[in-house]
C-alpha cells in the first residue's frame, strides 16, 4: 500500500481488481426513488 498517493480520485487502499479512477455519480442518477406508505 502506497501512503504517498497524490491522486485524489484513487484511495490509498484498493481492493484487488479495482485499478481505475473513481467516478462521481449523484445518487439520483443511479437509483430510482419512490414514495411509500407506512409499512405494515
Amino acid at each position: 500500500m502506497d501512503k504517498t498517493n497524490k491522486n485524489p480520485n484513487v484511495p490509498n487502499l484498493r481492493f484487488e481488481g479495482f485499478e481505475n479512477d473513481w467516478r462521481i455519480h449523484k445518487l439520483g442518477d443511479i437509483t430510482k426513488s419512490c414514495g411509500g406508505g407506512t409499512p405494515s
